[in-house]
């Protein structure tokens, strides 16, 4: 008796790819805006797609951010939506002017930091198919919500950045912050060379 077990793709067993909706985007024909995230950064990138081969357009982290003096988290809404108005400044010098969105195997939840970086992207001039209802509130995507309960600044530093990323002051090849000072010290014992062991003297034994 033959098994009915289904072996799927690789990537679809690794939680990596949905084929299925991996498919029904690329019959659109249209650069996809892949929204990426992590415990510590937000990545987005407009990918073409030619044949089933993936190109990347366009591409930028909020890691850029902190290269440019911000001091707030880096994987939060409002810089979740800094990176995605960021990149559509990108698109557009590259004569893109519209994308689908590309989450990935991510659920879609109403508020989340990948319709952030969404929003980003559309004010930024990127004409991208979406509902409003899903998009944060302007208080979550400015950080006043965070400012209230915390005590920051971090309403004030995203008006900044936005309006700096707008006038085309902030380039994404801005210099990455230093290491802490701990990881430079952490560095160095790792890579101090090893005392070489020190050769006894042989003793000989007198004789008689």
């Amino acid at each position: 008796m033959q098994s009915k077990h289904l072996l799927h793709f690789r990537r679809r067993r690794e939680g990596k790819t949905n084929y299925k909706k991996r498919l029904n985007l690329l019959m659109s024909g249209t650069p996809r805006m892949v929204v990426r995230r992590t415990n510590r950064k937000i990545t987005v990138q407009i990918v073409e797609s030619n044949h089933g081969n993936d190109k990347t357009v366009a591409a930028v982290d909020s890691s850029f951010l902190a290269g440019s003096g911000w001091k707030n988290s880096m994987s939060s809404i409002p810089s979740a939506y800094l990176t995605g108005l960021m990149l559509a400044k990108i698109a557009k010098s590259k004569k893109i002017d519209k994308a689908i969105l590309d989450i990935g195997l991510l659920t879609p939840t109403k508020g989340a930091k990948v319709f952030a970086a969404l929003k980003g992207a559309v004010d930024g001039g990127l004409d991208i198919p979406h509902s409003d209802s899903s998009i944060p509130s302007d208080e979550r995507i400015s950080g006043a919500h965070i400012d209230s309960y915390m005590k920051t600044t971090v309403g004030k530093d995203f008006e900044e950045f936005k309006k700096k990323i707008l006038e085309g002051k902030i380039s994404i090849d801005a210099p990455k912050p230093k290491p802490s000072k701990k990881k430079e010290v952490k560095t160095k014992s790792i890579d101090a060379p090893k005392p070489k062991p020190s050769k006894k003297k042989e003793v000989k034994a007198k004789t008689k």
